[in-house]
Parts: C-alpha cells; structure tokens; sequence
C-alpha cells in the first residue's frame, strides 16, 4: 500500500504549490489549477479518491463472494454497497443538496447545512455496519472500525470545521489563510482511510486464500546451458 500512500503525498505537495505560487499558475494558458486543487470535483485528486473508494468496495465485494458463512457474507456486501455509493457521492455530490432535498434553509447555521443530516446518515450507516461486523474476526473489525473513524475524520470533521470557519471568521483570519492546508488535511484523511481499508481487506483475502501472490519463479541456468541458449 506504499505507492498508493505515496500518491496521497504527492497530489498533497501539488495541492499545496498550487495555492502557494498560484499567481505563476494562473498565467498558464491551460487550467492546471482545476486539476491540481484538491478541492477542486474536477481535480486528480477527486479521481484518485473514487478510485481508491472503487477499489475498497470491489475487494469487499470478493471477500463476500467468496464467504461460505452467511453472515460474514452480509457484512462485506453491505460494506461494498455502501463504499460504492460514497465512491459514487465524491463525484455526483448528493450530500451537498441534502439541505435543499430536506427544505433546509441555507445560511442560518454557524457550518455547512449538510454536515447535521450526513452525520445521521453516516452514523446510521456505521451502526449497521457494527453490528454486521461482529461476524468478521475481531482484528478486522477493529481495522476497518480505525479507517472508517480516519474518513470520517476529514469527510465530516473538518468539513465542519472548515464550514464553521467560513461562516464566523473575518476574511483576513489565518485560520481562513490556512484553508489550502485544510483542503489537504480533508481528502487526505479520506484517502488515507481508504487505504488503511484496502490494506486490511487485502490481508485478510491473503490468509483465507482468496488472493494467492505466487513468488516470481527463478530458473537456474549453468554457464553451459546459458551459451546453448544464445546460440539458439
């Protein structure tokens, strides 16, 4: 999982040159900045995240496939439905319009309207999915419980920190200077989450033999065969 962490730093560092030297950004006669905010639905950053969450539900989907129990079946196809619809949300932004699907007012609340109904509709999510794991071995409900809180963290938390600081800070606060970095801090955490999950479901199809890595196969040659084959 080394290179897809690596990835997670280097749309970061792009991420952050963008907003730091973005006046050298803007006079490029292409939109480099639409790709490299993270912030940004259009962004690499954006795709890398619907990938990673497409790749976790495609591996829970074969762990429920590949299940014998029923139970441990139900568990890692629910988890696979419900990462494909947050895979499906990073794009489509259905949580953005929960206020207008629920009649909220915009602007009454000191944070984005969205965070109060996605907080009762994830927390809904994960208690199902608490209860469904507790026929998952106990060190995998515990891993996947750590990367489910890591999501959390920067798709809810400082979502909702960001939004309070939108709505009660002055424009010239650092704390508002400083949203490039909390941009960063958000879909990092979410991708991070990801990953951690990905590790987890690997390992775990790797000890119930759903995945088998085969070592690369080495043939030995004497210097005998070695010229036979050149002159072949």
């Amino acid at each position: 999982m080394g290179w897809l962490a690596g990835g997670v730093v280097t749309l970061v560092v792009l991420h952050l040159l963008l907003h730091g030297f973005s006046a050298w950004f803007d006079r490029m006669p292409i939109a480099v900045g639409r790709w490299l905010d993270m912030n940004s639905e259009s962004s690499v950053a954006t795709w890398y995240n619907i990938m990673l969450l497409g790749l976790v539900a495609a591996l829970a989907a074969l762990a429920a496939i590949a299940s014998a129990e029923p139970r441990t079946r139900l568990a890692w196809g629910t988890l696979a439905v419900l990462v494909m619809l947050l895979s499906i949300d990073e794009k489509v932004q259905i949580h953005e319009q929960l206020p207008d699907l629920l009649g909220m007012t915009r602007g009454d609340m000191v944070t984005h309207e969205w965070v109060i109904p996605g907080t009762i509709i994830a927390g809904l999510g994960g208690v199902v999915l608490l209860y469904l794991f507790q026929a998952l071995e106990r060190p995998v409900r515990r891993g996947l419980l750590v990367a489910g809180l890591v999501y959390a963290a920067g798709a809810i938390a400082v979502e909702a920190v960001t939004g309070l600081a939108t709505r009660t800070l002055a424009l010239d606060h650092p704390a508002r200077a400083a949203f490039p970095v909390w941009e960063a801090l958000e879909e990092s955490l979410e991708m991070v989450g990801c990953i951690l999950a990905l590790g987890m479901i690997v390992d775990y199809l790797l000890r119930t033999g759903v995945l088998i890595v085969r070592p690369p196969e080495t043939e030995t040659r004497t210097p005998g065969n070695a010229v036979g084959a050149f002159y072949r």
